[in-house]
C-alpha cells in the first residue's frame, strides 16, 4: 500500500459499465465530481456492490432521512 493511499478512477461511458462490481473498503470514498456527490468511508463500508447498487443504496439512505 502506498504511503498516502491509492486512487482508482473509473469513468462510466456506457450503460453496461454501471453494472461493474466494486469492492468498497472501510477507508474508501466514492466520488462523482460531475454530480458533486460523495459516499464517505463511514457508509457502505466493507461491501461489494455494482456502481448502480452503491447509488441505489445511497438514494435509499437519503430518502429515509427525508420526511
Amino acid at each position: 500500500m502506498a504511503d498516502k493511499g491509492v486512487k482508482y478512477e473509473f469513468k462510466v461511458t456506457s450503460e453496461t459499465a454501471i453494472n461493474r462490481s466494486v469492492v468498497k473498503s472501510e477507508f474508501a470514498t466514492i466520488r462523482i465530481p460531475e454530480l458533486d456527490f460523495e459516499i464517505p468511508p463511514q457508509t457502505q463500508k466493507g461491501s461489494i456492490n455494482t456502481i448502480e447498487g452503491f447509488f441505489a443504496k445511497s438514494i435509499e439512505g437519503i430518502s429515509e432521512l427525508q420526511e
